[in-house]
């Protein structure tokens, strides 16, 4: 989730905690440059959305995703080349479990992908995997997103695969490695 400060993202932030899903910090903003340019701007973007939805919700988030993704590479356009590593053990000492994905819904690759083409590239890049951590974007532009959903739950749901609110707990998905870090695994 990033940050909304407008009464309406409020109403969205208590809305999902009292229909009882998980709400996880993906930075207050979601700009490559704010995030990564330093660590101190990294935990101001994060720290910010932190207070917002604690404010907002009494809730004390413990899940984070890395706008990119944990190996991205354009954090390197940005800041400095240990920034990922350095973010990833300042989430560390806060607590915090960061989730990276294992299948790419493609729904980012253009404002409005076809319904159909976000059906299949997540159909199949299923595989034989036992726990799948799958990459959707939503927001006012990503109209088809939803409408996959229910034919990707009910292929899940055929195969076998059950559906659980991620907390810091849960099976978690890293990358294999941070980016420009190809000998150091994180886990």
């Amino acid at each position: 989730m990033n940050g909304n400060n407008t009464e309406f993202g409020k109403f969205v932030y208590r809305r999902i905690i009292d229909e009882g899903h998980a709400i996880g910090n993906h930075t207050f903003d979601h700009s490559y440059i704010v995030n990564y340019s330093s660590l101190d701007s990294f935990i101001e973007n994060f720290e910010a959305l932190d207070i917002l939805i604690y404010d907002t919700t009494g809730v004390k988030m413990d899940i984070f995703r890395f706008p990119g993704g944990s190996n991205n590479s354009v954090h390197k356009r940005y800041g400095p080349p240990t920034i990922m590593l350095d973010a990833i053990e300042y989430l560390k000492s806060r607590g915090y479990q960061y989730f990276d994905w294992n299948i790419d819904s493609g729904d980012a690759r253009a404002v409005v992908v076809p319904k159909d083409e976000i059906v299949t590239s997540v159909i199949s890049r299923i595989g034989d995997r036992s726990n799948i951590n799958i990459l959707f974007h939503d927001s006012w532009a990503k109209t088809t997103t939803p409408e996959a959903l229910p034919e990707i739950i009910d292929y899940l749901i055929e195969g076998g695969y059950t559906f659980e609110s991620l907390t810091k707990y849960s099976h978690y998905i890293h990358f294999e490695y941070v980016a420009d870090y190809p000998n150091k695994k994180i886990h």
